[in-house]
Parts: structure tokens; C-alpha cells; sequence
């Protein structure tokens, strides 16, 4: 979507995180963005990136359907980078279903 600051990261953004199996090949202006460990889901956490210093927004659509998230649906978190990849890591170890949409700079 071309992110910026603002809005952030939105909903069409993490899309296809919550729809697209492993299995499907990546166009290279995916890759960045795209981090699940198993091929199909329903994930059990979604992972949120906010940049290294937690510059990058949520945008309001996004927002929303992470605060409206069922207890049958994904756990939803929001970290800045870093412990955003240190968390999606202890998480895959545990054999958590999990995916990141992960922002790498500010």
C-alpha cells in the first residue's frame, strides 16, 4: 500500500498474512513483509510491527479489527521491530502459529 508514518501499516497490508498459504509463491516486493511458519491457517498470533523507534502507525481500519479480534481468532500484538522479531522467533520455537508484517526501519 506504499506504507508511511501515517496512517501506518493497514489493513490491506496484513491481508494476506491472514489468507495466503506458505506454499504460495512471493513477488519480491513481498518478501519484507510476509512471515508465516505454517501453510495454512488459522494463526493463533498476529505480530504488528511499529518500526525501531515505533514510528510507523496503525491505521485506523487495521486498528479495528485487531480490538474487534474474537477469542477464536488470532492474538494480535504490536511491538516495536526488534522484539517484534525476538517474539515471532520464541513463538515459531514453541510451534505457535504465527506471522509478522514487519517494518525494518524507523
Amino acid at each position: 500500500t506504499g506504507t508511511h508514518h501515517k496512517p501506518g501499516t493497514q489493513l490491506k497490508d496484513v491481508e494476506e498474512l491472514l489468507t495466503l498459504p506458505l506454499a504460495a509463491p512471493l513477488a519480491p516486493q513481498h518478501m519484507e513483509l510476509f512471515l508465516q511458519v505454517e501453510a495454512h491457517p488459522p494463526l493463533d498470533v498476529v505480530i504488528v510491527s511499529r518500526g525501531m523507534q515505533m514510528v510507523l502507525e496503525v491505521a485506523p481500519d487495521l486498528r479495528a479489527v485487531m480490538q474487534a479480534s474474537s477469542p477464536d481468532g488470532p492474538r494480535w500484538l504490536e511491538l516495536q521491530t526488534d522484539l517484534a522479531v525476538q517474539t515471532y522467533n520464541e513463538l515459531v520455537r514453541n510451534g505457535t502459529r504465527v506471522a509478522a508484517i514487519l517494518h525494518s526501519t524507523c
